[in-house]
């Protein structure tokens, strides 16, 4: 049998200006406080435990582990001292004019260093900031030797106070594509 209130109907508010009776009394709703449903956590950890399972299964499938995955942060020394000096000097004489001494940016050139530039690229990888970086001069991209931006890009790490290391930052795309920008020192 249907109810003769409808299911929109079901505060006690709106029951009650209608004139009909709060169909639950007050010991219902006493006795049911605090009761969960028993399995919604057994079928939470249940689809995230299937997730986590369906993801290795499928990497196992690519022939893909976790280490050959292996990922490397900016703050892990990934350029030379020497390899950023060479990119101080790509900096100032080609890219000062736009984006100035102090890093800081000029009109609709941003800046280079700092909060916001470790803000906006945090989390994406040095790669990804080189493609960036090759797109300058703006009205004519690419122009420099390939190397020149690699180093320019190092300048652009010890400038933000990323430490440098013993190996110089490779001009290999797929390597690049491995290393992530973090605004934050990791923990170890």
């Amino acid at each position: 049998m249907v109810p003769s209130w409808s299911t929109t109907d079901t505060t006690k508010a709106t029951l009650e200006a209608r004139g009909r009776p709060w169909p639950i009394t007050d010991e219902v709703i006493a006795m049911n406080q605090g009761t969960t449903n028993k399995y919604g956590p057994r079928l939470l950890f249940g689809v995230v435990a299937l997730a986590v399972l369906g993801a290795a299964a499928g990497a196992a499938a690519r022939g893909q582990s976790a280490t050959s995955q292996s990922t490397s942060s900016v703050w892990d020394g990934i350029y030379t001292e020497a390899q950023a000096k060479k990119g101080e000097t790509v900096y100032f004489t080609q890219c000062v004019t736009c984006h100035g001494d102090d890093f800081a940016g000029r009109e609709q050139a941003p800046a280079l260093a700092g909060l916001a530039f470790m803000e906006k690229w945090n989390r994406a990888t040095v790669r990804k900031l080189l493609e960036k970086v090759e797109q300058m001069p703006p009205t004519q991209p690419k122009s420099l030797p390939a190397q020149d931006y690699v180093d320019a890009v190092a300048y652009l790490l010890s400038v933000n106070e990323l430490p440098a290391g013993p190996s110089a930052l490779p001009n290999d795309r797929a390597a690049l594509g491995r290393i992530e920008i973090k605004n934050v020192r990791p923990q170890k």
